[in-house]
């Protein structure tokens, strides 16, 4: 048992729980793609601002991976592997309703941060080297849950907003955030070894 009495969790199961945070988080990372031509319409944006959309999500997503790989080994991976679905679950949906360029490029970066937050500390809890073998597998198994999201997500923006509209995205940040609050307390606590 960990201190506090906390059950200790296999690094397959704790594979298996940042691949599912890793899988939502790509999934919302998605929605931009299929749905710029309605965005386009609605703002009224020429095919250089679009460019400029998907740039800013790409880079949003990545630049400060870093940072973030560097700060979740120092404070502690599970917060990160939380917040970083929260985030994308969080402002990602919220494209639909951006009354503007400059609302919607804030939306997208902040969105895109969550893609920067997870993607560092899921993989290395994922491989837990220290966990001997099958860190292999277990990294597999995380990239999985982030191809899965990737592919779903674009599903799921496109069938939203043809049932519900564009300005009614923002209903699919709940289940993002339902996730993320449900595997908060399955993750390990404290700063991890591996």
């Amino acid at each position: 048992m960990e201190a506090g009495s906390r059950p200790v969790r296999s690094a397959a199961f704790l594979a298996g729980l940042v691949a599912l945070a890793h899988g939502v988080n790509d999934a919302y990372a998605s929605f931009l793609s299929p749905l710029l031509p309605r965005i386009m319409d609605k703002l009224g944006l020429s095919i250089a601002l679009a460019a400029t959309l998907a740039m800013t999500l790409s880079l949003a997503a990545s630049v400060l991976q870093p940072l973030m790989g560097y700060l979740s080994d120092r404070y502690g991976r599970r917060i990160f592997v939380v917040l970083g679905p929260l985030l994308s679950a969080t402002f990602l949906p919220l494209i639909g309703v951006a009354p503007t360029f400059w609302i919607l490029v804030g939306f997208l970066t902040l969105g895109g941060l969550g893609s920067a937050v997870v993607h560092p500390p899921g993989a290395s809890m994922a491989a837990r080297i220290s966990e001997g073998k099958g860190s292999g597998l277990r990294m597999s198994v995380f990239s999985l849950g982030g191809s899965l999201g990737w592919a779903i997500g674009p599903l799921v923006a496109v069938g939203l907003v043809a049932w519900l509209g564009l300005d009614r995205l923002w209903v699919a940040m709940f289940p993002g955030i339902l996730v993320a609050l449900i595997i908060f307390p399955l993750l390990p606590t404290g700063r991890p070894t591996g």
